[in-house]
Order: structure tokens, then C-alpha cells, then sequence
């Protein structure tokens, strides 16, 4: 046997042997489970007549399953760095599932309009939202490959083997110090926030609101509430260009933005840290919010119309 016929064999073996490898590691990885099934899974299954959907970062998530009305049962679908773009889809995808939905609030900060997990170096959690949503960022037949690997899709985590993920825990930051807190803003609004992506987000916060009109739903943009010593670190310039592009991106529909960023009803027993709200914290917005939103229309909500009225909100905070 010549040296190239060698060199063929050995391919050829080294090539049925990553395959076994690969179709191995997906069969023990098949049962496996990402935090983001464990949010997303029981909602898009329907499992409970949802009628409030949350969708946000961890921000939303600190809201937990509080609802606006008294009769709500709240969908949480909020996730620690969630984006715009995984948000709208997200939206998409749940809404044919959610007969009983009247209301969306999704929580959009000012560096938000900012920001995508993607190009910050997350993408690996892309393929865990891909079933969900039906859409990659980066798409590709590489990245439809990774996920639809069970072993990919948990970014080669074997800790994934040892038990069902439980939500998320929220990324607060226990010692709260001074300096932590103008870490964190500045993490934010300078770090993790470029201005070349700000149209985009714009496309993806316009897709929502046209989703909500298109399926009767009432919707609430909201930027929640912020301890001070944030606030004050927070920078001005992202402050303002945040501000602008979300209120843009509404354009005409600007009634639908509150924004308690700096609202000063808000004290230290409302947050859990800087920028994450408190179960107390959570409720004294939501029923701020319940109180300047009008209450759903009673009408059918089990299906898009595309002759509904636009929702039309009148009176919020901090205008």
C-alpha cells in the first residue's frame, strides 16, 4: 500500500471516528437542558392560560411572575443579557401559543437599544434560543449544524448531564458597594453598548410593536427603575442617545415608552442591588404601571387581526 493510500485510510478513520464520537455525545447529551429551556420550555408548551408575557434581561426577570391586573397569570420569558433581537422573536414564536395573552411588557434599558449578546462575545447561546425562535443571528449551515447538536447546544457543558437547570438566578451582586455599582453602570452604558447597532434594535422594537397591534395585544415599554448610586455612574452620553433611539423607534407611538430609570420614588428597600428590583421593588412598579396603562380590552385574543384598532395608552410617569 502506497503512502497516499495510507494517508486515505487514516482520513477515512479519522473521520468515522469523530463521526461516532459526534453521534455519541449527542445521544448522551439528548435529554439535556439549557436555563433558557427552563424558562422558555413550559411557556411555549402553553402550560398554564398565560395572560401577562414579560420579556426582557435580567432587569425583567427581577420582576419575577407579579402581574399588572389581579387576575393575571404572568409568563416570564426574561433571561440574564436577552436582547432585542432574541426578544422579538421570541414574541413571535410564543403568540400562535398564548390564546389567552392580553398584555406584553418588555423592559428595554437605554443601552439595550445598544446591544446584542452576539456581538459580545455570547453566541454560544444562540443555538438554545434557535428553538425557540427558529432563528440564528449568525446563520449558516455551521451554526444550523451546532444547533442541532444536543452536545453544541449546551456549549459542551457536561455539568448539563447532571440535572435539570433551574431558572436563572439573577446576577445581583450580594456586597453592593459603591465601587461595584459604578462597575456595573459603567459596564453598561460603555462597555456593552455601540451605537452601530442601534438601528437594528430599532427594526427588532418596531417588529414588536407591530406584532402586538397585529394580534390585538396591549403592549408597555418599559425602562425599569434604577438604584441612584447607578444612575449617577451611568453615562450621559448613552443616557441620551438611548433615550432618543428607543423614543424614535416608537415614533408615534411614544405613549407606549415609561421610563422610571431615575425615579426617585424608588429607594434602596426597592433593589436587590444597583440595578436589579426587589420583590418590593417589583410590585410598587407594576402597580405604578397598572395604574397610568389602561386596563386590556375585553375582547378575543386567540388570534392576530390585522383590521385592530392601534392600542392607544393615555398618561404614564415620567414623561
Amino acid at each position: 500500500m502506497g503512502p497516499f493510500h495510507r494517508l486515505s485510510r487514516d482520513l477515512l478513520l479519522a473521520g468515522l471516528v469523530l463521526f461516532a464520537a459526534a453521534v455519541g455525545l449527542d445521544a448522551l447529551f439528548a435529554n439535556a437542558r439549557t436555563p433558557v429551556d427552563a424558562v422558555l420550555g413550559p411557556i411555549a408548551a402553553g402550560s398554564e392560560p398565560f395572560t401577562l408575557l414579560i420579556l426582557g434581561n435580567s432587569h425583567a426577570g427581577a420582576l419575577g411572575q407579579a402581574g399588572l391586573r389581579p387576575d393575571d397569570v404572568t409568563a416570564n420569558a426574561s433571561l440574564g443579557g436577552q436582547d432585542l433581537y432574541r426578544g422579538a422573536h421570541i414574541l413571535r414564536s410564543l403568540l400562535p401559543r398564548l390564546p389567552h395573552l392580553r398584555e406584553v411588557l418588555v423592559s428595554v434599558d437605554y443601552d439595550a437599544i445598544g446591544y446584542n449578546l452576539s456581538e459580545f462575545g455570547q453566541n454560544w447561546q444562540d443555538p438554545q434560543y434557535a428553538q425557540y425562535t427558529g432563528r440564528l443571528y449568525h446563520d449558516g449551515v455551521l451554526a444550523r449544524w451546532l444547533a442541532s447538536s444536543a452536545f453544541f447546544r449546551v456549549n459542551r457543558d457536561l455539568g448539563a448531564l447532571r440535572s435539570v437547570p433551574p431558572p436563572p438566578v439573577l446576577p445581583f451582586d450580594s456586597s453592593a458597594t459603591p465601587e461595584g455599582c459604578r462597575e456595573r453602570a459603567r459596564e453598561h452604558s460603555e462597555v456593552k453598548f455601540r451605537s452601530d447597532l442601534i438601528a437594528e434594535n430599532q427594526g427588532f422594537l418596531r417588529e414588536i410593536v407591530d406584532l402586538c397591534r397585529v394580534w390585538l395585544l396591549d403592549l408597555h415599554v418599559v425602562n425599569l427603575p434604577k438604584a441612584s448610586c447607578y444612575v449617577e455612574s451611568y453615562a450621559p452620553r448613552t443616557r441620551a442617545a438611548g433615550s432618543a433611539a428607543i423614543r424614535s423607534a416608537l415614533a408615534g407611538r411614544e405613549d407606549l415608552f415609561y421610563d422610571y430609570f431615575a425615579d426617585p420614588r424608588f429607594g434602596s428597600g426597592d433593589f436587590l442591588d444597583y440595578d436589579h428590583l426587589s420583590p418590593t421593588g417589583a410590585r410598587k412598579v407594576l402597580a405604578d404601571l397598572a395604574a397610568h396603562a389602561p386596563a386590556p380590552r375585553p375582547h378575543h385574543y386567540g388570534g392576530p387581526s390585522r383590521d385592530a384598532e392601534d392600542p392607544s395608552p393615555d398618561g404614564q410617569p415620567q414623561r
